[in-house]
């Protein structure tokens, strides 16, 4: 539940920091956007071998950290630094659906995908309503709303330390073969030679992990079904993230000076309607082997034909409709694709 987030092009811009839009759209921006894409797979990587959990706590670290370089920081660079932080975030998420998957059986998969999906969305759109509203009808600060993420993220970290580590590794099994390599060997008498021996097994060890993870990407993407829903998910997850990163400056394109439009009710709007359809998604009983990818193809047409509208429209009403379909059928699409 972060709601500066609604609002965050604005805050950067406004009084509180002082970041003209040409900054905020040149220079922290896309720190933003390809830092975190970047990251997604060294920090997937990361994610299995650390068994998730640690992950999860880092992602709260760096949400944390984030909101406190943009209260309290000023200047590009340490808006820049904040961004990043922010991207190791964003990237963080897929711990959460790892973790899932590590707690339940494979025929539940459909369905906890679904529940984290909404959970997550929902608490995104309680945070953006609760944005609208402080603003419109109370009159609080931006500021404020800063302080109020800030307290959010502090409690989401807390609690992630309660959670159960798993004992097991989606990608990673087994036992350590460094340890079973050196177990039974007697201790040399040279200790030059000893560290020799160690790093050697260390070093096959390791080589071995990686000939394991290329046979492992050789098979799973030997199924051109993968293979497609992957390509999928990487463009449609890159578009989506410029879109949103971008959205709020378009909007103060064609509307300037104006914050209080509904930038937290068309976000609420748009999230509780994707949370209810990736929900949705989870009691289908579809077969997508058959229409899986004629439902992808489909509505991301609808998708692409929101965007070009947008882009067409100096309406800052049709702009938040069409918005709202994008961001609603993509999380959609993207549920099925998880």
């Amino acid at each position: 539940m972060r709601p500066i987030e609604p609002f965050l092009t604005e805050f950067l811009t406004g009084t509180y920091k002082n970041l003209t839009a040409e900054q905020v759209t040149r220079q922290v921006y896309p720190v933003w956007t390809y830092s975190n894409l970047v990251l997604l797979v060294p920090v997937l990587l990361v994610t299995d071998f650390l068994r998730y959990k640690p992950v999860i706590i880092l992602q709260g670290i760096t949400y944390v950290t984030t909101m406190l370089l943009i209260l309290f920081g000023s200047g590009v660079h340490l808006a820049q630094l904040a961004f990043f932080c922010y991207s190791v975030a964003m990237a963080a998420d897929v711990a959460y659906f790892s973790y899932i998957y590590t707690m339940v059986q494979p025929r539940y998969y459909q369905r906890v995908t679904s529940y984290v999906k909404g959970a997550i969305l929902l608490g995104y759109a309680v945070g953006a309503m609760l944005a609208q509203l402080l603003v419109s009808l109370g009159g609080v600060s931006l500021g404020c709303l800063a302080f109020i993420t800030l307290i959010s993220v502090s409690v989401a970290l807390l609690t992630s330390f309660l959670l159960p580590m798993p004992k097991t590794s989606l990608f990673y099994k087994g036992t350590d073969s460094a340890q079973q390599g050196t177990s039974g060997e007697g201790t040399p008498d040279s200790e030059d030679f000893s560290i020799w021996a160690k790093s050697k097994t260390a070093a096959k060890h390791v080589g071995g992990k990686f000939r394991e993870l290329v046979l492992d990407c050789k098979e799973c993407y030997s199924s051109m079904a993968m293979l497609f829903y992957c390509i999928w998910s990487a463009t449609g997850t890159c578009g989506f993230y410029q879109v949103s990163a971008y959205i709020q400056l378009f909007w103060l394109h064609i509307q300037p000076g104006n914050f209080t439009a509904y930038n937290g009710g068309v976000d609420a709007f748009s999230t509780l309607t994707g949370a209810a359809a990736s929900v949705a998604v989870g009691h289908m009983s579809l077969e997508w082997s058959v229409w899986g990818e004629l439902v992808l193809g489909g509505f991301t047409f609808v998708v692409a034909g929101a965007i070009f509208l947008m882009d067409l429209t100096d309406n800052i009403w049709i702009s938040y409709m069409c918005y709202s379909l994008f961001k609603t059928v993509y999380l959609q699409l993207s549920t099925i694709c998880t």
